[in-house]
């Protein structure tokens, strides 16, 4: 049996698409191990585990403009490496007029063993929601 799927363009938020390209930019599965670095996550990751640092590092979330509706982006210290001086900062990518209400300064800590973040897309403009 073979699935024909109809290229009849298809409003999705303001903007017409196929119902392929509808389904491209939905939820997506994977995770990777972020960098002992300062970092820029790119926008097709979902789920980042935290590393072993060896300093206190920021990296900066995708602009969550181009992130999909739906999807949440998690950040977890899954190996329980933070604490003892070591954080890592979570922000806005530069440039991008995204913010992170509630927290302040527009920046969130992770500074606890297992500490994580699962943030989404809001439906406002430029908004991370914390989920």
């Amino acid at each position: 049996m073979t699935l024909v799927l109809p290229q009849v363009p298809i409003i999705v938020g303001d903007a017409p698409t196929t119902i392929l390209g509808a389904f491209a930019g939905k939820a997506s599965l994977g995770g990777t191990i972020g960098p002992d670095a300062d970092w820029n996550i790119p926008a097709d990751v979902v789920h980042v585990v935290i590393p072993q640092l060896t300093a206190s590092r920021a990296w900066s979330l995708p602009d969550v403009d181009g992130y999909p509706y739906g999807q949440d982006l998690v950040i977890v210290d899954e190996g329980r490496f933070l604490g003892a001086g070591l954080t890592l900062t979570l922000g806005p990518l530069a440039g991008s007029g995204d913010t992170l209400p509630p927290w302040t300064n527009n920046l969130i800590p992770l500074d606890s063993a297992g500490a994580y973040v699962r943030l989404r897309r809001g439906v406002l403009s430029n908004v991370w929601v914390t989920v």
